[in-house]
């Protein structure tokens, strides 16, 4: 049994999505929890993590709706402006859900140049941090120098790293920019909230291609351990790089052959439900 830890949902007549190409057939479509469910029903997945699509607070309002009315939604990470003029307002609001489990950040806000601004986020995330409030993260390998000098501030921060850190898997990235992810992500290991989501595989492979990940999910592996790992497919962006079912499979593939039950279990499905407390 799993729980699927990053999943999305949108509506395009919403109007929030201007990041999905108009030309893209598969993403180019309303994509709704009805469409997935005989999906995690085939592939005995319990329960999903919602993950925003859209830089508003709006969407994240639409997406705890529907969790209200679908029961397997077990927790939506939204957005917020973390400098924003509302932001306490806006978390003290969207907090009494119990549904909302998360923030999702991406690198670049830790890119600041504003000393006023960059205090400003530093101090909420001091909040997070106290509240035990979990941040999903998406940032890429030029990012996590900075994701690191931030956490030296919160070291106590859950954080959820995206896709793997998004790793230059394949040999045209180049050997210096993957000994730059893998240096950044064993430095991040050293933070012991940090886990790191087993998502995007697909889609960053090309398709169902375990060589190309073998990698850096056995780096992962020995770094991070199986108590701080999560399975997660990216549905449906995932859907570029092939199926649900092929997903689960390739992620059954590149887990160590060694592991036992009890770990990986604790990677399909317990990590997540711990770390969003769902």
């Amino acid at each position: 049994m799993y729980v699927d830890c990053h999943v999305h949902f949108w509506r395009l007549d919403r109007g929030e999505y201007q990041w999905i190409p108009t030309n893209n057939k598969i993403l180019a479509q309303d994509w709704l929890p009805a469409q997935l469910k005989p999906l995690l029903d085939q592939c005995v997945v319990e329960g999903v993590i919602v993950v925003q699509a859209a830089s508003t607070v709006a969407e994240t309002d639409y997406l705890l709706e529907l969790a209200q009315i679908h029961h397997w939604i077990l927790g939506v990470v939204g957005w917020m402006d973390m400098a924003g003029a509302t932001f306490e307002y806006d978390y003290d609001r969207l907090t009494r859900n119990p549904k909302f489990a998360g923030i999702r950040l991406n690198g670049s806000v830790f890119q600041e140049s504003d000393a006023r601004r960059t205090k400003l986020i530093l101090n909420r995330l001091l909040q997070l941090e106290a509240d035990e409030f979990p941040i999903d993260l998406l940032a890429r390998p030029h990012e996590l120098a900075n994701v690191h000098r931030m956490l030296d501030h919160v070291p106590g921060l859950k954080v959820a790293i995206n896709h793997l850190g998004i790793p230059p898997m394949l040999e045209t990235s180049g050997k210096l920019l993957y000994e730059q992810w893998e240096a950044m992500m064993g430095l991040l290991s050293s933070f012991p909230q940090v886990m790191v989501k087993v998502s995007g595989t697909i889609t960053q492979a090309g398709g169902f291609h375990p060589h190309v990940l073998k990698r850096c999910i056995d780096y992962l592996t020995t770094t991070f351990g199986p108590q701080r790992m999560m399975y997660g497919s990216d549905w449906p962006v995932a859907l570029q790089g092939g199926s649900y079912d092929d997903v689960i499979r390739l992620f059954q593939k590149v887990l160590p052959q060694n592991w036992n039950e009890d770990q990986l279990n604790a990677v399909r499905r317990m990590n997540t439900k711990r770390f969003y407390a769902v």
